[in-house]
């Protein structure tokens, strides 16, 4: 899993890499009022360093495929671990 930061056409390099330590569901969610499908993101925080990384990401590559959050309220949980809502952002890189 590697974090991106930036807009939509230039995410740039990744601000970080984790191999270990998270959860991405295979189950797709609905958000009947947004109308909106996603995915949930899991990520612990065991040694309590992650936490800046989560705040300044605005993209998630997994393998070849980014997802970007379901708006404004992505970041929920406590620590050591917090949980995203992902939407498939259309792109594969």
């Amino acid at each position: 899993m590697k974090l991106l930061s930036g807009d939509q056409n230039n995410w740039g390099a990744p601000i970080a890499t984790y191999d270990s330590h998270w959860y991405l569901d295979k189950r797709e969610y609905l958000d009947v009022s947004a109308g909106k499908r996603y995915k949930r993101l899991v990520v612990e925080d065991l040694e309590g360093c992650r936490l800046p990384k989560l705040r300044a990401m605005t993209a998630v590559q997994i393998g070849d495929d980014v997802f970007t959050f379901h708006g404004k309220d992505s970041f929920v949980g406590a620590v050591p671990s917090y949980e995203f809502k992902l939407l498939h952002a259309g792109v594969r890189i």
